[in-house]
């Protein structure tokens, strides 16, 4: 298959693709089937500590599947203190489990979980927050968790016991960098479309290449907002957000391969084209899979991780090549080229951060400085795409320039003697 019909054919179904899980957003907005009660959140104290299994060992949150019984489900007790006061709630984030609470068998709080069409088999992440009395003191809780996956993801985490507002500002507080940053790569993203739009308006042949960075840094950018767990306290359809968060990783690889099309021509090689021909493929199955009810975008994770390491290989395969053609002399050195060196060097350096904190210890923010390196990768490569731009678009203001001058006076900007024969040579012909 031609090179530019191969592309066209990868780039029209794979937005095909991004319309269906538009559609699927849209549907579970619509269908769901009951209204869930809104999040409100007090001050409180840390009680990560403070939880013993059926035995009274100490019960280790990070490692929960690893108590789950044949049932999926896993039992943890929590001793309430003498002075609780009145008003005070116990409240914990829970990821990919469903949660009953009960004190001396009575129950005081359960997950409510919401169907539609399309959600993930998970109810979620979400913030828990479990009404307390006074005369609950010096009782136990008993929690019961009940996992949605057999793949060790199960959460249950960040457990504060209290009263007050305070704990909503915290957490706001808390997150309030990587707010900021996710929707800076947002902001980049727009105002990427923008110039890209502007920089293409009058040329015949279109670079598309700064349009897929734009659509990267706008996949991005969701992910990112998402996984800091802050829309989690407003909104009431957490299944809906887990979706969407899904669907950023499965099809955050795709702009990457197509930016690397029009920015090094890498279909010309037909491995590069098998790989994005597979993503394409994992891309449309998962989607399919969703679709059907049978694996969930978040069992299907495992195709997105690869993908991205793929396409990372192949962006540093793209660069050594044009590395290696600077060397030669077949190609400059520009800022183009320092600038795209530099986003990779970062944002490698934020996934390594984060990575080596994740294996260190359970994280709530598992994107804290990718974060931050996908915005400076964004940025470097789109200022690269820019200058480079610029230059086309001055080369081709001075090509009509010259061609102008070509055929008319300079002075009074009438036609030419040359224009004047070649306009009687098409007559006579």
């Amino acid at each position: 298959m031609d090179k530019g019909k191969y592309r066209k054919a990868i780039a029209i179904v794979y937005f095909c693709v991004l319309f269906i899980m538009l559609v699927m957003v849209v549907v579970n907005i619509i269908c769901k089937d009951k209204e869930m009660v809104s999040i409100g959140l007090g001050s409180y104290e840390k009680a990560d500590g403070q939880w013993f299994d059926a035995d009274g060992l100490l019960f280790q949150l990070s490692a929960i599947d690893k108590y789950k019984e044949d049932n999926g489900e896993v039992s943890v007790y929590y001793q309430l203190p003498e002075d609780l006061g009145e008003g005070q709630s116990l409240v914990f984030r829970s990821k990919n489990t469903s949660v009953k609470a009960y004190i001396e068998g009575r129950l005081i709080y359960e997950t409510d979980v919401a169907e539609a069409p399309f959600y993930n088999h998970s109810p979620g992440t979400r913030w828990n927050f479990m009404p307390l009395s006074g005369g609950d003191a010096g009782k136990t809780v008993e929690l019961e968790i009940k996992l949605a996956y057999e793949d060790g993801r199960a959460k249950v985490d960040n457990f504060y016991l209290g009263d007050g507002d305070a704990i909503l500002i915290h957490i706001i507080e808390g997150k309030l960098f990587g707010l900021i940053v996710s929707f800076s790569i947002l902001f980049t993203g727009i105002l990427y479309l923008v110039a890209s739009w502007i920089l293409n308006w009058n040329r015949k042949e279109k670079d598309a290449s700064l349009t897929y960075l734009a659509l990267l840094a706008i996949i991005a950018s969701i992910w990112c907002l998402l996984e800091t767990n802050i829309m989690q306290l407003f909104s009431d359809n957490l299944r809906l957000i887990q979706v969407v968060d899904n669907m950023m990783l499965v099809i955050g690889a795709m702009p990457l391969f197509l930016y690397m099309e029009h920015e090094y021509g890498m279909f010309r090689y037909r491995l590069v084209r098998i790989i994005c021909g597979a993503d394409l493929a994992y891309i449309s199955l998962a989607t399919v899979s969703q679709l059907c009810g049978l694996w969930d975008y978040h069992q299907t994770l495992n195709g997105a991780v690869a993908s991205y390491g793929v396409v990372v290989l192949v962006l540093l395969f793209a660069m050594s090549r044009q590395a290696a053609a600077i060397k030669k002399g077949r190609q400059k050195k520009s800022v183009w080229y320092l600038m795209q060196q530099l986003g990779v060097i970062l944002l490698g350096a934020a996934i390594a951060l984060d990575l080596i904190f994740y294996l260190q210890k359970d994280v709530m923010d598992r994107a804290f400085y990718t974060r931050i390196g996908l915005l400076l990768f964004i940025i470097c490569f789109g200022t690269g795409d820019i200058y480079h731009l610029i230059q086309l678009v001055k080369q081709g203001l001075q090509a009509e320039i010259i061609s102008r001058l070509a055929y008319s006076d300079g002075l009074t900007e009438v036609g030419n003697r040359t224009a004047y024969m070649e306009r009687l040579e098409k007559l006579a012909s």
